[in-house]
């Protein structure tokens, strides 16, 4: 071996070292490319060689070096495309296999140095020979051992990129999974109904920078969805609409459709489903447990954000925590109503007691029909009211309120038979006293907005209602 060969192999491990300590640093997928053709050139002096980059499905050549062509496509050929699976290495034979007879005259390959990334082939370099002699088993080697290098620096980008990404993925999920927790400590902590609607119709869409954004909720009642939230970033206006459903129950997997994608699905659960073309609406997610439970529609964003499987992972989660939001809202409301209903009852049933007390300390019945009155009157702000006993075969009235009717005598007609198999007879409508109370006493009772008749029995001896009544509360 001459002094020269000694000279030129200790040149190209030099170059290789220093080839491997450039490519292991952190370059761009292009970056990698550039420098692959340029030591290629430097360390195998080659003296024409062309690099093809695939673009779909051609190879388009991208750098050249004393080639006399300005613009070159090559269509790959299947045996090229499949390179990288079933060969793995530098071509130094059989071209015909891999290039057209036109591509062959014009290049005429006697080396080519393939770019894979994975398992495809993303490009090649290719030469027809080198500035002095012909390609050698070192010259193989050299090529053969900076195609690994730099097909391994490209598999390492690739890789970094996917890592950067799921890295990217995976804070985007820790911020959503805390922002859901942020918002649900909000939602469940603001107990007026309205307010919420409103709440969770502008969370929703901030997050999605949704044009406009619709919350809609299924009211049992009126078997419909009515919408409750609505927001239009542009406008102040409202959309009132209300979606009627073909049918309650869902049993896809998917519940999120876009409104041009999934139009046949949609079509299928609302029979309105036209009426979402108001919203701008570009998807709907559903709100499913077992049945439709709501929706909320987003439209177009006004940024460049797209929407992705996280965002719409997020919308899905707040949807929920919307709903249970709603649900513990109304709840709340529906106990405080009953709190209140029981409060009212308990302050009725405290003051009846009292009152009670005092009428069981009447002497006789005039004091006990006094008593009566005067509990009405003032106890729960009856203004009219009057107390009839029996006398014999009539019944005189013996005490009034608000009306000077004291010993008059109530005549019955036909309709107090319904009085006598009933506990209490009432009527909403101020003509109701014309059913049952002669019109001389009406006159002196004046104008009324309800009528109630409350027998007073005494136990029954007889078999006969109206023998067991005593008397009559008129209110």
């Amino acid at each position: 071996m001459t002094q020269g060969h000694v000279n030129d192999k200790l040149y190209r491990h030099e170059a290789l070292l220093y080839a491997i300590n450039f490519f292991t640093q952190s370059f761009r997928s292009k970056q990698i490319i550039k420098y692959a053709f340029d030591f290629s050139n430097e360390i195998l002096t080659l003296y024409s060689s062309a690099l093809f980059l695939k673009e779909n499905d051609s190879f388009i050549m991208k750098a050249k070096q004393n080639y006399d062509v300005k613009e070159y496509i090559i269509e790959g050929m299947e045996k090229l495309n499949n390179l990288a699976l079933f060969h793995g290495d530098i071509i130094k034979s059989d071209f015909e296999e891999y290039f057209t007879k036109d591509e062959i005259e014009i290049f005429n390959p006697s080396l080519m140095i393939p770019l894979i990334e994975r398992d495809r082939v993303i490009g090649f370099i290719i030469s027809k020979g080198k500035v002095i002699g012909k390609f050698n088993e070192d010259d193989y080697t050299i090529a053969s051992a900076l195609m690994k290098l730099v097909n391994k620096s490209l598999e390492s980008r690739t890789m970094l990129k996917e890592l950067e990404s799921k890295n990217k993925e995976l804070d985007l999920q820790i911020y959503n999974l805390f922002f859901i927790n942020q918002t649900a400590k909000t939602l469940l902590s603001e107990l007026n109904i309205n307010t919420l609607y409103t709440l969770c119709t502008d969370i929703i869409g901030e997050v999605t920078c949704s044009k406009i954004t619709t919350f809609g909720l299924y009211d049992e009642i009126r078997d419909r969805i009515v919408i409750k939230g609505y927001r239009d970033i542009f406008t102040f206006q409202r959309q009132h609409v209300e979606f009627k459903l073909n049918e309650i129950t869902y049993t896809r997997g998917n519940v999120i459709l876009h409104i041009e994608k999934d139009k046949d699905i949609i079509s299928k659960i609302f029979k309105n489903w036209e009426e979402f073309q108001k919203f701008d609406t570009e998807y709907i997610i559903l709100i499913v447990k077992e049945k439709i439970l709501g929706f909320v529609t987003i439209s177009n964003p006004v940024n460049d954000r797209e929407y992705n499987k996280l965002m719409f992972e997020l919308i899905e989660s707040l949807s929920s925590t919307i709903y249970i939001s709603i649900t513990n809202a109304r709840l709340f409301k529906t106990i405080n109503e009953q709190k209140k209903t029981i409060e009212k009852k308990y302050n009725v049933l405290n003051k009846l007691n009292k009152l009670l007390k005092g009428i069981n300390n009447s002497l006789d019945p005039i004091e006990l029909c006094s008593k009566v009155m005067k509990t009405l009157n003032i106890g729960f702000n009856i203004e009219k009211a009057f107390i009839a006993l029996r006398d014999d075969d009539r019944f005189s009235i013996v005490k009034a309120s608000g009306c000077d009717i004291e010993g008059l005598n109530l005549e019955r007609n036909e309709a107090w038979s319904e009085v006598h198999s009933e506990e209490i007879i009432y009527e909403y409508t101020g003509e109701a006293g014309l059913k049952y109370i002669e019109s001389d006493i009406l006159e002196k009772i004046g104008e009324s907005s309800c009528l109630i008749i409350s027998p007073i029995r005494v136990r029954e001896f007889s078999l006969d209602d109206e023998a067991n009544i005593i008397g009559y509360i008129v209110v």
